[in-house]
């Protein structure tokens, strides 16, 4: 994850601010790239232990998901954390991840789902699926692979206009 961080102060005892009405109480990235992204922790579990592992350790739980509202691995997912009040200070972000993934793909797919489910402008994200059938990318290994098979320009490309866009030439 690539993350350009606003240096504003915050209000004491205030952490997090995800959904402040207030961009000076907010603490949350100016904008963000995510690279293989796990954005929905138990739609990535599959029959891998190894993975589960992971998660329950990252998260603190072994529970999928409580009815009951308890804890739980998807409670503590980026997905879980948009909220219909994020529209009002939604950060630019961008998600890309390689069609040849060893995250499931479907994670992309269920972040935009989250996504335009709390109704957040478009124009404030980017989603990608960067299809090269010669490379298994995943993560920052993702940073020299091509668009599409015919493209020169690189994943880094478009990072770097990304952050140039919204941070370099912020307003």
């Amino acid at each position: 994850m690539f993350c350009a961080f606003d240096k504003t102060p915050n209000p004491p005892n205030t952490y997090p601010n995800w959904c402040n009405d207030s961009p000076a109480d907010d603490d949350r990235p100016d904008c963000a790239v995510g690279l293989s992204g796990n954005y929905d922790f138990i739609a990535s579990l599959g029959n891998d232990d190894t993975t589960r592992n992971i998660i329950a350790n990252y998260t603190n739980t072994c529970v999928l998901l409580d009815t009951m509202g308890g804890p739980d691995q998807f409670s503590v997912s980026p997905v879980a954390q948009l909220k219909r009040e994020s529209v009002q200070s939604f950060k630019p972000i961008y998600a890309l991840n390689s069609a040849m993934e060893y995250q499931p793909v479907g994670q992309l797919q269920d972040l935009l789902c989250a996504l335009q489910d709390k109704g957040i402008d478009p124009a404030k994200y980017k989603i990608l699926t960067v299809i090269d059938p010669e490379e298994q990318a995943h993560a920052f290994a993702l940073w020299r692979i091509r668009l599409t098979p015919t493209s020169d320009r690189l994943v880094r490309d478009e990072v770097t206009d990304f952050f140039n866009q919204y941070v370099k030439h912020a307003e």
